[in-house]
């Protein structure tokens, strides 16, 4: 969650935040709260 929020912060908004959801399936919203905007590895 650190690495996470830290990326949000030094990239500001334009940067797209990824943290794959399989390898966290019990923490959505905090990863959703520290700033990622990406769930890597979903197909549409």
């Amino acid at each position: 969650m650190w690495t996470i929020a830290v990326a949000r912060i030094a990239f500001g908004p334009v940067m797209n935040i990824q943290a794959p959801p399989n390898l966290t399936p019990t923490v959505f919203g905090k990863l959703l709260n520290a700033g990622i905007n990406d769930w890597g590895g979903i197909s549409p």
